[in-house]
Order: structure tokens, then sequence, then C-alpha cells
């Protein structure tokens, strides 16, 4: 018999491969560390606080993304009097069929700002995916797997904006 790891947060993801969950973190809210067995992208929708991984620490603060590789193990800390509001979206790489490049780029950055132009789009995609996954309408499956991948667009589109804007400045 195999043993568990006990640091894993166990997420039974339905067949078409996307979970999304809210989370309203009360004052002085943290997470143990711990791992899911998918690849995770975190938003952060309001507040402050930080994502400790095994090998650095984020800062966290609206409009923020996170996206985690699959058994990454990473700690939540919101700073105390500034609880974080967070969408939390759980995939399967094969089930969603979005391109592998989209995810690869982005879990090696990790963190990322994200700019206004692109936040908005976010913010209310991500709004969208939760109704779909709690009201069921016809098509739901694939109109949350198209959604993030129209999320995981817009997030490369943003580190590439990102990138553009530090390289302006150093150039400067």
């Amino acid at each position: 018999m195999k043993k568990r790891d006990k640091h894993i947060k166990l997420i039974r993801l339905p067949d078409y491969g996307v979970w999304i969950e809210s989370h309203q973190h009360e004052s002085g809210f943290a997470t143990g560390m711990h791992s899911h067995q998918y690849p995770s992208l975190i938003y952060i929708i309001s507040g402050k606080g930080r994502c400790v991984t095994s090998k650095a620490e984020y800062g966290l603060s609206k409009d923020d993304a996170l996206l985690l590789k699959r058994g990454q193990k990473h700690q939540l800390i919101d700073t105390p009097r500034k609880a974080m509001v967070v969408f939390v979206v759980y995939f399967s790489e094969n089930a969603t069929r979005i391109e592998k490049n989209l995810i690869k780029s982005l879990v090696d950055k990790i963190s990322l700002k994200v700019p206004l132009q692109y936040s908005w789009r976010i913010r209310t995609v991500l709004r969208q995916m939760l109704h779909e996954q709690n009201t069921h309408p016809e098509y739901y499956k694939s109109a949350l797997q198209q959604s993030l991948a129209y999320i995981m667009i817009n997030l490369n589109r943003a580190a590439a904006f990102e990138n553009r804007q530090a390289k302006r400045l150093t150039s400067k």
C-alpha cells in the first residue's frame, strides 16, 4: 500500500478537468505548508499576504496571480487586518486542452503582477467560471475549459507586457 503524503490537499476534479473555488479569508489566516495533486492558479482579488514555497517567498496583493506546479509545496499567509479574497482554479493539464507552453511559461515565473488592462478581464472570467460551475447551464464543461484557456492566454500576455516594461526601464 502506498503511503499518502499528509501535506497533499486532495482535490477531486470533475471529468472535464477544471474546479474553481472562491475563498474569503479571516484576519490572521494562514494555511499550513501543503501541495495539490494538480496544478493550480491562485488569483488575488483583494487584501495582502504572501506565499511561501520551498524555494522563495512572494508578496501578494490585488491582481497578483500565482501558478503552482502539481505537487509544489506552498503556504498562504495573510497580512494582519488585510485578509485576502482569492480565487483558486485547479486543473488537469490533459483534460483542459490548454497548450503546454501557456502553462509552462507561467509556472516558471510562478508570481505575476497583472496589469489593469488584463486584470479586469481575468476577474470577470473567474466570476463567470464560478457561476457556470455552480449553475450548470448548457455546455458549462466546455465553457469552463475555454475560460481557463482564455485566462492563461491573458496571463501570458500580461507577463509579456511586464517583460517589455522591465526592458524599457533598464534601457533608459
